[in-house]
């Protein structure tokens, strides 16, 4: 399967053709508000609100003989449904200084220890890499190939995924921790992020978001393994969901997963360099020219390409090698769409043009997603679908 990356004209993303970068952006840095964002919501369960301010205070002997956790969940139902951003700006201190008759020091610090509590079991924050099942949209070639001028790249999808470049693995992230597990922390990335396909839709369900805290919390012990992985998939399908009107895109996109909170006893995020990796080099097997380009810049990205597979050359053991192919992407002239048409194939036994023989047949293989297979032993031909 061939996935599609809009890119626009400018170094930033020169490097990524250059280097194999690949950045996982933020949900605040996505042009969709709604991208990662989780639509769990705080009923008027009681029970469950009883239990949160509980383990919340559970060091605090004297509260919970005071019965301040029974006496504040009833007052929750007066402001509820919450969601989790209302849940941690949500003035507790008020209500409890109201039911303790107390000054506003102890009542601060009860809040602060609801509010830990929240933000810990928070849902974890989200990164993104978006691609395309849709090479030829002028929406977004104008949106985000710079009005046309840019370009898109291809990625040839195995076993469903997009492999980190073995010569530039990240393999983990450490944080030192003062609440975590253990004093120093380590989670480990995966070797392969795998493509997942976006859903559109108008509505949204909403979860509870008591659920996303201990059994106890919860109150529902989750034993069967069958009935836990649905729990999760429900959880985890919102980050894959989309408004309708975002159907144009066709968007297949790349997770980064981060670890949850409770592991490291504080919400975890990623720095900006700890989002940047590098992808497989063989599996960028294309790249689609902008029809406003100019002369200069295709040059460019000519001399880049044939670099790219002069590199992989010397370094093709053990790994599947595709002939790398350069599209332009025409604008027609008898109505409003976007051809793409291959001009050059740049392959580890030469380059091809339009013009050469062996052009149609290579520019067929390449399309049937055949390629070299180098191993220890010599190399062969094999058909990677």
């Amino acid at each position: 399967m061939l996935i599609y990356r809009y890119r626009s004209n400018s170094e930033l993303a020169m490097k990524e053709l250059i280097y194999n970068e690949l950045f996982f952006a933020s949900a605040e840095e996505c042009n969709d508000p709604y991208d990662g964002k989780d639509f769990l919501v705080f009923g008027k369960e009681i029970d469950k609100w009883k239990r949160l301010f509980e383990t919340a205070w559970k060091d605090d002997e004297n509260i919970i003989k005071n019965d301040l956790a029974e006496k504040m969940s009833q007052k929750m139902l007066e402001y509820t449904p919450l969601s989790f951003e209302q849940a941690i700006l949500f003035c507790y201190s008020k209500e409890i200084s109201s039911i303790l008759n107390c000054d506003l020091n102890l009542a601060s610090f009860l809040e602060s220890k609801i509010k830990n509590l929240i933000e810990k079991y928070s849902p974890k924050k989200k990164y993104f890499a978006s691609f395309s099942k849709n090479n030829a949209s002028i929406l977004m070639w104008s949106h985000y190939a710079s009005m046309h001028h840019g370009f898109c790249l291809i990625y040839k999808s195995i076993n469903g995924g997009l492999d980190q470049d073995p010569g530039w693995k990240r393999s983990s992230v450490r944080r030192k921790t003062k609440n975590g597990i253990a004093p120093t922390m380590k989670y480990s990335f995966p070797q392969k992020f795998i493509f997942e396909e976006i859903v559109y839709q108008e509505k949204t369900e909403q979860i509870d978001a008591f659920s996303c805290f201990t059994s106890y919390i919860y109150g529902n012990e989750i034993e069967d393994e069958k009935e836990r992985l649905n729990f999760v998939y429900q959880k985890e399908k919102q980050y894959l969901e989309k408004h309708d009107s975002w159907k144009y895109e066709e968007e297949v996109r790349l997770l980064l997963p981060t670890p949850p909170a409770s592991m490291y006893g504080e919400h975890f995020s990623y720095t900006q360099n700890e989002r940047l990796l590098h992808y497989s080099p063989t599996q960028l097997v294309g790249i689609i020219l902008g029809s406003r380009m100019e002369r200069n810049q295709k040059d460019r990205i000519c001399e880049i390409c044939q670099e790219r597979l002069d590199k992989i050359a010397l370094s093709c053991k053990n790994s599947i090698v595709f002939d790398f192919v350069l599209f332009q992407a025409k604008l027609e002239n008898d109505y409003r769409g976007i051809s793409i048409e291959p001009k050059t194939i740049f392959s580890l036994g030469g380059t091809f043009y339009e013009s050469d023989v062996r052009f149609i047949d290579s520019y067929k293989l390449w399309k049937d997603g055949w390629a070299l297979v180098f191993r220890d032993k010599g190399c062969s031909k094999k058909k990677i679908d």
